[in-house]
């Protein structure tokens, strides 16, 4: 982790020609309110226990995993998020299962809601196998005020929630006008579940209501032998700035605060901020504006700092990268690949801050409806 210090009061001046910027603050969270930086999202995982037990899960989940959050904590984190957070437009609740946390889930849907929040649920769609039942689920959720709706399967998923059942809870949340989603894990050289799911005759009839929308992300090993699989423009995605850090925050089922929701989280020490207390929320947050791999992170992600940073022997690694948090856990996990780019951050510092201090004025100027430049 390399930070920003320069004495007790933080202060930097860049000329850009045109343009002068000045940051001068004591400490992170005046610096915060300075740029503007502001996250828009929260994602909870209640809980990392699911009743599936996928090969290579991100969380290595599955029905024997116990910690999870309480319903009481659950509700203070979202109550303490929008109080900190004016920007939160939307909780999203992930997991693991989170559904099998049952009227904790639905409280919290409720809650988030009735605070005038988006809300999203993802899940492997595992309450979709008989008509009865996936009614009943998508119809408490709807009552709790969900809005969206993420159903993830694939080769792995398949193995614990056939297709039908995707297709069926994706239906029963459609018929209450819920926004669905479903993700289908890049299929093998031998599999075919994207094609099959197209083909599915229900999926026609569900197109048409404009609520559901499908697609292929890439898939990536995790402690098997197998080969990641690319999804189409895997590559350009690739390439990008992590639009997690700073925009988004996680609580864990431990409840600790996470920088991001990637799914190689747990495999980073330097994306976890810390435990919450009940009222610190805030300055967890705050704290990581000090980091600047962080800032590099959010400006050009993880596979160009790797490419702009390190020698080509080292470049190579790149090759067999096919997920943003693939190259995530490279860039931190390896330890000839982390000094490299540790000590550019250094040199950059100047470029870094000014960077994302444009970035970030520009941001706020567009979110305003700023449309044109008075000469």
């Amino acid at each position: 982790m390399t930070r920003i210090s320069n004495g007790e009061n933080a202060s930097a001046v860049f000329d850009l020609g045109l343009m002068q910027i000045q940051i001068s603050a004591n400490t992170a969270a005046e610096r915060n309110m300075q740029t503007g930086v502001q996250p828009t999202s929260l994602t909870i995982l209640p809980t990392y226990k699911c009743n599936a037990s996928c090969r290579d899960c991100c969380f290595q989940s599955n029905p024997r995993l116990s910690t999870r959050l309480s319903g009481k904590a659950i509700l203070d984190r979202i109550n303490e998020a929008k109080a900190k957070f004016p920007s939160i437009r939307q909780i999203i609740f992930s997991g693991g299962e989170a559904l099998l946390l049952k009227g904790d889930l639905h409280d919290a849907v409720r809650l988030a809601s009735e605070l005038g929040l988006g809300t999203r649920l993802v899940s492997n769609g595992f309450w979709g196998k008989r008509q009865q039942t996936s009614e009943a689920f998508a119809r408490d959720l709807r009552t709790s005020g969900l809005k969206e709706l993420n159903l993830s399967t694939g080769l792995d998923h398949q193995e614990f929630v056939p297709e039908e059942s995707i297709v069926q809870a994706a239906a029963a949340a459609i018929s209450q006008r819920i926004t669905t989603l479903i993700t289908v894990e890049v299929d093998s050289a031998e599999s075919k579940c994207l094609e099959s799911l197209l083909a599915h005759p229900s999926i026609h009839t569900l197109n048409n209501t404009g609520l559901l929308r499908i697609i292929s992300n890439s898939w990536m090993p995790y402690d098997s032998s197998e080969s990641a699989r690319h999804a189409p423009n895997s590559g350009t995605q690739l390439r990008k700035g992590c639009s997690q850090i700073f925009n988004n925050i996680t609580i864990k089922p431990n409840d600790r605060l996470s920088a991001c929701c990637g799914l190689t989280l747990e495999r980073i020490p330097e994306l976890d901020l810390g435990a919450n207390s009940g009222n610190n929320m805030r300055e967890l947050y705050d704290a990581q504006q000090d980091d600047l791999m962080k800032i590099w992170l959010h400006l050009d992600g993880p596979h160009q700092i790797i490419s702009a940073s390190t020698p080509g022997h080292l470049q190579s690694k790149l090759d067999d990268v096919v997920h943003i948090c693939q190259a995530c856990t490279l860039l931190h996990r390896d330890p000839e690949i982390a000094a490299y780019a540790q000590a550019a951050a250094v040199r950059m510092m100047p470029e870094l801050i000014t960077r994302f201090t444009i970035r970030v004025e520009a941001d706020k100027h567009l979110k305003r409806g700023v449309t044109h430049v008075q000469p």
